[in-house]
């Protein structure tokens, strides 16, 4: 059997918080609460919900950017979360990440020469004219120029700025990229390029993705297999295209029902309430309060993910 390239199993995540009027009492918010999934090499798999479900936070912990509450990560059978100083440092050579804001991800006092040495500086991987070689390389691989090298941030597009966030996080020569909303900070002509330049990517280096995003198009695009989040748990895991044609969980029939595409017919689903806080989920089935399906056990009975079909689970019977 062969052993996926990154295995997830009940990871958590649960930041402390604490009540004023409540003095020594601290109460946590479950940003994460038992996600569990696998990537094959070369395959890339969707992480889809609305904002403030845990997308991001999942992306951050498998890094080690936030250290886990509970869980379990292995890269290649290697578990990521025993891993600390050196032996951290030389595992991520082949995890990185690629963040949604790429105003933001990139120092504004750098060079683009500094920004992207600073990789190998670090991990001593090149120096000299290797490194000057490997810089130039990297650039002309996202579709940038050696002249680019000397250019501040601010001197470059949106869509530019990604493209150096990418050629960063390729630096290291990666097997696995967690791309964080890439392209939603991106205007919508630039959005297409920056996708195709990842699929080019994928094919030329044999990348494997976990691509996060709230836009269902963009995922639909991109991914083999999706996961959907829905505070803090994923309800839904499933072959892409069985996801579109046939979900099986009523978040992700809703989340579908909003695509604005006219080849599919779907009824508009409207979802009831606000999303409840991740400090106080609802018992149960923590979808049940917004459910237009919800029975009296919804409320009882905590589901966990189920197979309904080959290689499609989801956390709910309609």
């Amino acid at each position: 059997m062969i052993e996926p390239l990154l295995s997830v199993e009940g990871l958590k995540k649960y930041f402390p918080i604490r009540r004023h009027f409540l003095p020594g009492r601290v109460e946590f918010v479950k940003a994460v609460d038992g996600v569990t999934f696998q990537i094959e090499q070369g395959e890339t798999l969707g992480l889809v919900g609305e904002s403030g479900c845990g997308k991001t936070t999942v992306g951050k912990t498998i890094l080690r950017f936030e250290e886990p509450t509970a869980g379990k990560v292995a890269f290649e059978g290697m578990d990521l979360l025993s891993l600390k100083g050196k032996e951290l440092r030389r595992a991520r050579w082949n995890l990185q990440m690629v963040f949604q804001d790429p105003f933001s991800s990139l120092d504004p006092r750098w060079t683009v020469r500094a920004i992207l040495r600073e990789p190998f500086l670090i991990h001593r991987r090149a120096k000299g004219n290797d490194l000057e070689k490997r810089l130039v390389d990297l650039m002309e691989i996202v579709g940038l120029t050696r002249r680019h090298l000397d250019w501040y941030p601010h001197e470059f597009s949106g869509g530019q700025r990604q493209r150096i966030a990418i050629c960063r996080a390729l630096a290291l020569n990666p097997k696995l990229m967690i791309l964080d909303e890439p392209t939603s900070a991106l205007d919508v002509s630039v959005q297409a390029q920056i996708l195709n330049l990842l699929k080019e990517l994928q094919r030329e280096f044999n990348l494997t993705y976990l691509f996060i995003s709230h836009d269902l198009s963009v995922i639909k695009h991109m991914c083999v297999r999706v996961a959907v989040m829905y505070l803090g748990e994923i309800v839904e895991l499933s072959p892409c295209r069985e996801l579109f044609s046939e979900p099986g969980h009523p978040y992700t029939q809703a989340l579908l029902s909003s695509i604005l595409d006219p080849s599919v017919q779907r009824d508009e689903i409207l979802l009831e309430g606000e999303i409840p806080s991740a400090s106080a989920p609802p018992p149960g089935c923590r979808f049940h309060p917004r459910c237009r399906y919800r029975k009296e056990s919804c409320d009882k009975d905590k589901p966990s993910l189920m197979e309904v079909g080959k290689n499609h689970f989801v956390s709910c019977f309609l």
